[in-house]
């Protein structure tokens, strides 16, 4: 029988679970690579594979071709799965993890059919859907939390802008943005000297600091203020965004846009960020109200002050319990987009990639098992842990609740 520490650890673990799949995702390039990790050659040593997941690229310029792969090695240590998820070998497609060619050219749980080994795009998919799903989250949560906390704390009449300080300030920016539009071609084209970089460079900046300068003088220069309706704007943000159908706005811009990791993380992220708006903006209102942040008031401390100290951390518990529901959602979107063929470009292979592929050959039964089966346990494993969170946040039974006081 186990022993109950053991019995605690198996309980949670898909926090494990997470952990590896992080871990995994972190170091592809060590995992999976078709360069050795070290290798000796003429009493010289080289570490292609190490250098290519540190820096990008190989420092020796002999590997970054396929000429490597003639040389006579002295001593050569490869990667777990010594195959790029990318790498095609023809003779040996749709290959089974238990044939005699599996086992012989090492790879381990099969091919597909294009040759491409099944364990090197387990591990690809892994870096993709922390790519994805940190990434959209991080967004996600940076959006919602600004937003949200303009709407809750400041509502319809708490926002009071200076009049002097709103125009000029609106009208520096503007300037700096045509300014950018206008000669960033140009300098990307290499048209200007290095002085004149440095000035195109210099200028933005100075008149951020002539921004700054004029909200600072502008309270001394007039008391006219501005009193904005953030509440309101936000709220009607929300409920545009709302009603636009998510995955059909996905399926219409990845069908003109270049298609990237990053441009579905922008979409996702710029999408997702209306519930932590919402949450937030509901725990705001309901915090600011007690009477410890009303006795925080009366000492006149500075607004951003107030916000950081003694209202976000009453708001962190629901926001961290919705980011691993987020995630999961992040990942089931790329999944889906992938597997419409609508995801990541053709040349990248993630899970819901790999089962597309598995449409066309249905006697591959490891095309679909295999990284069906991570995508499944990633997104349980999010759920489990988002539930987790949300039972330590709202205690149910009375032993707990007792803790609290």
């Amino acid at each position: 029988p186990l022993s109950s520490d053991m019995t605690k650890i198996l309980k949670y673990w898909y926090f494990f679970y997470l952990c590896l799949i992080v871990m995994v995702g972190s170091t592809v390039k060590l995992l999976s690579n078709d360069k050795p990790l070290y290798c000796k050659t003429e009493s010289k040593s080289y570490y292609p594979a190490i250098e290519e997941w540190v820096t990008g690229s190989s420092r020796d310029k002999q590997f970054n071709t396929d000429t490597w792969k003639q040389y006579q090695y002295q001593s050569c240590t490869w990667a777990p799965v010594p195959y790029a998820y990318y790498q095609q070998n023809f003779e040996a497609t749709l290959e089974s993890p238990c044939s005699e060619v599996s086992a012989t050219q090492y790879h381990w749980l099969g091919t597909d059919h294009l040759g491409r080994d099944i364990a090197a795009g387990l591990i690809n998919g892994c870096k993709v859907a922390v790519q994805i799903g940190l990434g959209s989250i991080l967004l996600i949560l940076s959006i919602g939390l600004f937003l949200g906390v303009l709407a809750g704390y400041f509502g319809n009449k708490g926002l009071r802008i200076n009049a002097l300080s709103l125009t000029t300030n609106g009208l520096l920016l503007m300037g700096i943005c045509v300014y950018i539009y206008v000669l960033s071609p140009v300098l990307s084209l290499g048209q200007l000297s290095a002085t004149h970089k440095w000035v195109f460079l210099l200028l933005p900046l100075g008149a951020a600091v002539l921004v700054i300068v004029i909200d600072k003088t502008s309270k001394k220069m007039t008391t006219l203020a501005l009193t904005l309706p953030v509440d309101t704007i936000i709220m009607k943000m929300v409920e545009l965004f709302t009603t636009i159908p998510k995955l059909l706005f996905l399926i219409a811009v990845l069908s003109i846009m270049d298609r990237s990791t990053f441009t579905i993380i922008v979409i996702i992220g710029c999408f997702g960020w209306t519930t932590v708006a919402k949450l937030v903006r509901a725990e705001i209102l309901k915090v600011k109200e007690q009477e410890f942040i009303l006795a925080v008031k009366l000492y006149d401390l500075p607004t951003l002050r107030i916000i950081w100290k003694h209202i976000l951390p009453n708001v962190v518990a629901p926001v961290v319990t919705y980011a691993c529901f987020g995630t999961a959602a992040a990942i089931t979107a790329e999944a889906g987009l992938s597997y419409l063929g609508l995801g990541l470009p053709a040349n990248e292979v993630s899970w819901g990639s790999m089962l597309s592929n598995s449409r066309d050959h249905l006697q591959a039964y490891w095309l679909v098992l295999l990284p069906g089966t991570c995508l499944f346990l990633t997104i349980y494993s999010l759920h489990k842990a988002g539930s987790y969170f949300r039972t330590k946040q709202q205690p149910t039974q009375l032993k707990a609740i007792e803790t609290y006081f």
